[in-house]
């Protein structure tokens, strides 16, 4: 059975009827996993898409060469604020020159697996509709049941609806300062995604202004993990950096 790094290598892309993933979408089949070497990860963080030209021929190797400029002399870019939340450590978990296993006790996936820039205006063939969700559907589930991370970093707003659709469930057992992470699931009929999303941070944060520093557990995708919702990972939105380090200190509790 191959594993869930060379399912996610080998895909040639999700269609359904009329609609197609990003990779169709933009003819650009080249999806990007950068395995860990730890079975199970403590952490996965879930950023929106490798920000790297759709021209690129080698994307990973493109995305290597980025992280290790970004370990030697700081880098623009998702990773070196991802860096901030983690104190430092995300970088110092990456191997660059490992070409099997860049992270050890790190995963770092994408909600869109092939490169390029879904925000970016292009014109594409009209008659190929673009699913959005059609690369976390197809993958996202399977990489959690197999890696089981401890706790799990939703960065930005399609990844957070996502696994905000697919949990099941709160776990039992925390104090009552977390009622409002079941109630969250209670009002979702009544609010759109970005709503109970944005609640979601928001609420986060009032934990953290409070001094509670207990990350939320859910079930999902078949196990139970820790679960964290961030900004997206932008220099172009200071606000959203900001309050990502505030939550930053709720890392620490499972992450040193």
């Amino acid at each position: 059975m191959l594993g869930i790094f060379s399912v996610i290598r080998a895909c040639k892309g999700v269609k359904e009827k009329n609609r197609v993933c990003w990779g169709l979408k933009a003819d650009c089949i080249k999806p990007v996993v950068l395995p860990c070497s730890e079975p199970r990860p403590e952490v996965m963080v879930v950023t929106e898409q490798p920000n790297i030209p759709i021209e690129e021929p080698n994307p990973y190797r493109y995305m290597l060469e980025y992280l290790e400029k970004c370990q030697k002399r700081g880098r623009d870019g998702t990773a070196p604020i991802i860096d901030e939340m983690f104190g430092g450590g995300f970088l110092r978990d990456c191997n660059p020159k490992d070409i099997r296993h860049p992270f050890r006790k790190l995963y770092w996936t994408h909600f869109i697996k092939c490169p390029g820039n879904i925000r970016q205006r292009r014109k594409f063939p009209e008659k190929r509709y673009l699913n959005k969700n059609a690369c976390a559907d197809r993958h996202l589930c399977k990489e959690i049941e197999e890696l089981k991370p401890r706790l799990i970093i939703c960065m930005g707003s399609l990844a957070g609806k996502w696994f905000l659709r697919r949990i099941e469930r709160g776990i039992r057992g925390f104090e009552s300062r977390y009622e409002w992470f079941a109630k969250l699931f209670e009002s979702s009929k009544e609010k759109s995604a970005s709503e109970v999303w944005m609640e979601a941070i928001w609420r986060e944060l009032e934990m953290v202004a409070k001094g509670f520093y207990e990350i939320p557990k859910a079930r999902l995708c078949g196990i139970e993990t820790s679960i964290l919702f961030t900004y997206h990972p932008s220099g172009k939105n200071p606000v959203g950096r900001f309050f990502n380090k505030k939550l930053a200190v709720l890392i620490k509790t499972l992450y040193r």
